[in-house]
């Protein structure tokens, strides 16, 4: 596509010698790339860089449940199930249950500290 606008605006300007409008022109929008980058190695470097135990809990519980920052906020000990190992999600943005958090890792944090 650019190749082609390319080639118009060439036209316009050095050929028929008119004004070519860059505002008027639709461009096509630019693609952005992510940067690939290691997720694993990433989410270990900032879960082990928490100062304090209730700060890394916070953070494996934010990743390994995928919930949100207010979400996790308004978390309460009863939200949690530990039997079932289940996460029951209350004034979200949809009443939802969080059933991702079912590796005995995920609990494991919990367990040392005697919060569930």
């Amino acid at each position: 596509m650019n190749q082609r606008l390319a080639a118009l605006r060439f036209f316009y300007i050095q050929t028929l010698k008119r004004a070519w409008s860059v505002a008027e022109t639709p461009y096509p929008k630019k693609v952005l790339k992510l940067r690939s980058f290691s997720v694993k190695e990433e989410v270990a470097r900032l879960i082990n860089a928490a100062l304090t135990p209730f700060h890394r809990i916070v953070l494996m519980t934010l990743y390994a449940t995928g919930v949100r920052r207010a979400e996790l906020a308004r978390l309460k000990i009863s939200d949690i199930d530990s039997q079932r190992m289940v996460i029951h999600i209350q004034g979200g943005k949809d009443a939802r249950i969080v059933t991702s958090c079912s590796a005995p890792s995920c609990w494991m944090p919990y367990a040392s500290t005697g919060v569930a």
